[in-house]
């Protein structure tokens, strides 16, 4: 068995052939590896350095396929050769501070706070999962290797992101892990985003209304704080750059990561530009869905088969979107490719101070000098959506449209 006290845990393997230490000579650290029986697990190792969250798991293993199904098939006996789990799962990786020997098959490991399980945390859950249902003594073992030595947190984070900077795990999970996102985070504290933006890709944060859940990521959020970055030399046209927040969001994501001053400048942003957003997306559907009814003519066929809006899912009564308080009734919203565009258009409308940026309108004024604009707005886009033959994909990435929308709203601010 693999009991535990405070932050120590006893290690047991069924013989010493099955435990080997390798040292390097001069590291300041050293490894062992084991093989672990599944029933000497113990049940709350800490998983501190792992960047990945486990909270998804459960759904992934409701799933009928998926690598998570297939490893608890496997644990259980129910698919493959029994005997064979070892050397088929590449196991588990601990980070520890130390480990003392008490006899030729048991020891002890010293996991402090900040150390734990850096790699392989679906696995160890995966198993204890199985442990729990089957209640009885399986026939089968995992690798775990330690890593062991008195490491700072840069360290064991250094380790754990190499450990994970693999395909399996997405960047932004790492950027993460590493704080990149914590100027947003803190930004948010308190604003009603802060209860469904994801950070990661196991965050399980959902948004209470689904045809808005695609957006509610740390990642569409970096995307339109581009939009209004007036501090960094620009790689290209104006309005070219601007379509990047449609098209280039993972690269938006890196950067960001790259230049911690754009999150420390940029952050402050975030509240009130998710309010602009949320309040395009929803009225902005709503006023093109009765433009198009109005103005549409029986041969305008493209013209009422546009997808520049989505649907929700579900129909909801009575309820109102959360940063706005607009209906939500049964609407459709404008899709991103289209809202993405009429944000940028509000560019201007930010300045720069002491290494901080701020709005220089509030939400207030903004929702008046978006009515005051809709109807120019709803011309662009029926003229620009002609030209970009009702794609909205196109429209996205149309330089033009940005231009015009931005165009538009000067005009307005000037009145």
């Amino acid at each position: 068995m693999m009991f535990t006290t405070k932050n120590r845990y006893t290690i047991r393997v069924s013989n010493p052939n099955v435990i080997k230490r390798f040292n390097e000579d001069g590291r300041k650290y050293y490894e062992m590896d084991a093989r672990v029986n599944f029933n000497d697990l113990v049940a709350d190792l800490p998983n501190d350095p792992n960047i990945r969250s486990n909270e998804i798991l459960g759904k992934q293993l409701n799933k009928k396929k998926g690598t998570p199904v297939t490893v608890k098939k496997t644990a259980k006996q129910e698919e493959g050769t029994p005997g064979l789990f070892a050397v088929k799962n590449k196991g588990i990786t601990v980070i520890a501070k130390d480990i003392k020997k008490f006899n030729e098959t048991t020891y002890e490991a010293h996991i402090p706070s900040g150390y734990g399980i850096a790699d392989g945390i679906k696995t160890y859950s995966i198993i204890q999962e199985v442990i729990k249902e089957e209640d009885r003594i399986i026939d089968e073992s995992v690798k775990m290797n330690f890593i062991v030595g008195d490491f700072t947190d840069d360290e064991i984070l250094e380790i754990s992101t190499g450990l994970n900077s693999g395909d399996e795990v997405e960047q932004w999970s790492i950027f993460d892990q590493q704080g990149v996102f914590d100027p947003i985070k803190q930004a948010l504290k308190g604003h009603d985003a802060e209860n469904w933006i994801r950070y990661n890709e196991t965050d399980p944060k959902q948004h209470e209304h689904t045809v808005l859940n695609s957006f509610a990521s740390v990642r569409h959020v970096v995307s339109l704080l581009k939009l209004f970055d007036i501090t960094s030399p620009p790689k290209t046209t104006k309005h070219q750059e601007l379509t990047e927040a449609y098209t280039n969001m993972a690269g938006h994501v890196e950067e960001f990561a790259s230049k911690t001053e754009l999150g420390e400048i940029y952050s402050s942003l975030v509240p009130q530009m998710l309010e602009m957003e949320e309040y395009i997306r929803v009225r902005g559907g709503e006023l093109w869905n009765d433009f198009v009814k109005e103005t549409a003519k029986p041969k305008d066929k493209e013209f009422k088969a546009n997808s520049f809006t989505n649907k929700p899912k579900k129909e909801v009564n009575n309820k109102t979107y959360p940063l706005t308080g607009l209906p939500v009734g049964y609407q459709s919203v404008l899709s991103k490719a289209l809202t993405v565009p009429m944000l940028a258009a509000f560019r201007d409308f930010v300045k720069v101070e002491d290494k901080e940026a701020e709005w220089t309108i509030n939400i207030t004024q903004f929702i008046e000098l978006f009515e005051g604009a809709s109807d120019a707005i709803l011309d662009d886009m029926r003229s620009y959506g002609q030209t970009c033959e009702w794609n909205s994909n196109s429209m996205g990435r149309s330089e033009q449209f940005y231009k015009a929308l931005y165009k538009t709203i000067q005009l307005h601010t000037k009145e």
